[in-house]
């Protein structure tokens, strides 16, 4: 029998795996993340890089892991940093480019859209722990609805909230 290329499989190739040595340093540092959170050190390491790869670094985690939980299938963790990812670069479009480099102000966009993105699921995000939510923002449950739901509202002067996200308006057609 003529063989017609490959077999073809349901599931998508997958890359190739990436294997290297952290050396004491960085794998005894990623070891105690990864017992902090109790994941496997690979998980630990697939997950740090992607982060690092859209900006982000370790204190953004446990946000992005809320996130990567509601969603379904593989890769959950590395697709919530790439719809993080692209929030924050359509906020630095809104801007004529300049990207959202302030903290905690970009830590707090990226906190309004897992609220937001998780609120659409009948979730709750959790500001337990989370760095760089303000104190008097943090809820004696340590739960937040959607950040619309909160009286105090974040100043984050001349950043537009939520404008890039609505809908416009119907037009009266006359």
């Amino acid at each position: 029998m003529r063989s017609h290329g490959p077999r073809q499989t349901s599931r998508a190739k997958q890359e190739a795996p990436v294997l290297f040595r952290p050396g004491p340093d960085l794998g005894c540092r990623v070891q105690v993340f990864a017992e902090k959170r109790q994941i496997h050190l690979n998980l630990a390491f697939k997950n740090l890089a992607a982060l690092a790869i859209i900006g982000l670094d370790h204190r953004h985690y446990d946000l992005i892991d809320q996130m990567a939980d509601a969603m379904p299938g593989e890769h959950s963790f590395a697709r919530a940093c790439m719809q993080l990812s692209a929030t924050l670069r359509g906020i630095e479009l809104a801007h004529g480019g300049c990207p959202l480099l302030a903290e905690p102000e970009r830590s707090q966009v990226m906190f309004d859209a897992v609220a937001d993105f998780l609120a659409t699921l009948g979730r709750e995000a959790k500001t337990e722990g989370l760095w760089f939510v303000p104190k008097s923002r943090e809820l004696s449950s340590t739960t937040a609805q959607s950040p619309q739901s909160t009286e105090q509202k974040a100043d984050f002067g001349s950043v537009p909230r939520r404008r890039i996200f609505k809908k416009p308006a119907p037009q009266s057609s006359e």
